[in-house]
């Protein structure tokens, strides 16, 4: 039988960080919009540039842990937000 296959998008991403998408047991590096099987599970991990902090997750899944596992059923899209943790600093003076 035909199994089906779905991708994984970048939304939009709001702030300053990188993102690194593994899947399976070995760590296989995922590229958002490659297809993969129904069912597979992807981890999303967002790591913030200097002075930024990795908020939330949005769009077809909420969390505001990182690193996030994602089971890929349909397609989907992921946003990220970061905040700039100056602002934080600014607001305290």
């Amino acid at each position: 039988s035909v199994i089906a296959q779905y991708e994984l998008t970048e939304g939009t991403i709001i702030g300053s960080g990188n993102l690194s998408y593994v899947y399976d047991s070995n760590g296989t590096t995922y590229v958002p919009g490659t297809l993969v099987d129904d069912g597979t599970l992807i981890e999303i991990t967002a790591t913030p540039d200097t002075n930024w902090s990795f908020t939330e997750f949005t769009g077809d899944s909420n969390s505001t842990s990182s690193p996030l596992v994602i089971e890929i059923d349909s397609d989907k899209i992921i946003n990220f937000d970061y905040f700039f943790l100056k602002e934080i600093c600014r607001k305290l003076d």
